[in-house]
């Protein structure tokens, strides 16, 4: 299935569970993703979210709502879903796909949009997007949790296992009702990734028709970036 402007990759998790790394590997192996939000010390080879995208649309939604914009307390319900439009009566997609264009998307490739709030938000966008290819990134809990205590921009939430745990608990709920709704998703385990097992990145670039590299995968890993948050 060769995806195009109407079925994008969704890439989605909880934070810090290796999305940023998934998003890059296929931005690495030709996938569009457009101008991006650029790394720093809790990810040194960059985010891979598109900045306007996540700054104009998904934090927009949030705000509107008058919920967390960044994803992380008031959270919206679980069953959030609400007909997007814009002052000049255009849809949700119709407005993203004039934001990849302007970037440079070339529509015969495939593109991809990767964030951890589309797990608050996916509803609104598999309405938008029916027969998108949803690629739900995990990693170990406690893994998740050390690395949430270790990461300026989330420990400035809280400073307790317990937070995180509900946090996470929150996130799942939402993952499980996205893994049984939508048409096409796939599960990536990041930490299997930094072992060395990159069956489900195969998996992907079967899924949308793109020719996958170890060579380029195993140089994009970093395993002491990841690592470093498991100790």
């Amino acid at each position: 299935m060769t995806l195009n402007s109407e079925t994008p990759i969704l890439i989605t998790g909880l934070p810090r569970s290796g999305t940023s790394m998934t998003a890059g590997i296929m931005a690495e192996l030709g996938v569009f993703t457009g101008p991006t939000v650029p790394g720093g010390e809790p990810n040194p080879k960059g985010f891979f979210e598109n900045t306007v995208i996540r700054e104009k649309i998904i934090k927009g939604i949030l705000k509107a709502g008058d919920f967390c914009p960044l994803g992380v307390r008031s959270l919206p319900p679980r069953d959030f879903n609400i007909k997007i439009s814009f002052g000049d009566g255009k849809s949700l997609k119709e407005i993203l796909h004039n934001i990849i264009k302007a970037q440079g998307y070339s529509h015969n490739l495939p593109w991809l949009y990767k964030d951890a709030k589309l797990s608050l938000l996916w509803r609104i966008f598999n309405s938008q997007f029916p027969d998108a290819l949803w690629v739900v990134v995990r990693r170990n809990r406690q893994n998740f949790i050390r690395s949430c205590l270790r990461t300026h921009f989330m420990v400035q939430h809280s400073t307790e296992e317990d937070f995180w745990n509900k946090f996470a608990d929150d996130y799942e709920l939402r993952l499980k009702e996205l893994i049984q709704t939508v048409n096409r998703v796939i599960e990536v385990d990041t930490d299997a990734i930094i072992s060395g097992n990159f069956n489900a990145i195969e998996t992907l670039c079967e899924k949308i028709e793109i020719d996958f590299s170890k060579k380029i995968v195993d140089k994009f890993v970093s395993p002491e970036h990841w690592n470093r948050n498991n100790k």
